[in-house]
């Protein structure tokens, strides 16, 4: 079982003191993996589907997410997402949506290596395009998934995101 720690929570019960970590399942979990073609974003995809989460794998090269996500089981998918083209981030999400209704939990894990040396020798067109992948596309991705969080039917009545 994967855990996440965390601090304790004011609806915790007392018998769990300050200092201890309180473990969530991610059982059934609907958690989105940008990035998960290859490296970290596969194991971490991999990974969580093993601990029967529905994991989504998402990313830019659809074949190699079919292909990885046919190989942890029927109840994952694979969608194609380009986190800088908005287009792309709406169609995966509608995807998503239709399937499970919901998103429980987003891992950006998608990046761009850029270039290897110092940063001031950086090609400034590849520059733009590290910065906008990074921190536009992350930012992208958090909106739309907060989009659908808002609609979904898993979350309590009253619940806001803020």
């Amino acid at each position: 079982m994967i855990v996440i720690h965390t601090c304790i929570g004011m609806n915790e019960p007392r018998s769990r003191a300050a200092g201890y970590a309180t473990l969530f399942r991610i059982k059934d979990k609907v958690i989105v993996v940008i990035g998960a073609s290859r490296g970290i974003g596969l194991e971490i995809a991999r990974l969580l589907s093993q601990n029967g989460a529905k994991v989504v794998f998402a990313g830019r090269t659809i074949e190699r997410l079919q292909e990885e996500a046919g190989k942890t089981g029927p109840e994952n998918l694979a969608v194609q997402m380009d986190i800088i083209d908005s287009t792309s981030i709406e169609r995966a999400v509608s995807e998503i949506h239709n399937r499970y209704g919901r998103i429980d939990v987003l891992v950006n894990n998608a990046g761009q290596n850029g270039q290897l040396g110092y940063w001031s020798d950086m090609n400034p067109s590849l520059e733009r395009e590290v910065f906008e992948t990074h921190v536009f596309g992350t930012l992208n991705t958090i909106r739309a998934q907060n989009t659908l969080h808002r609609y979904s039917t898993a979350i309590r009545p009253g619940f806001r995101i803020p």
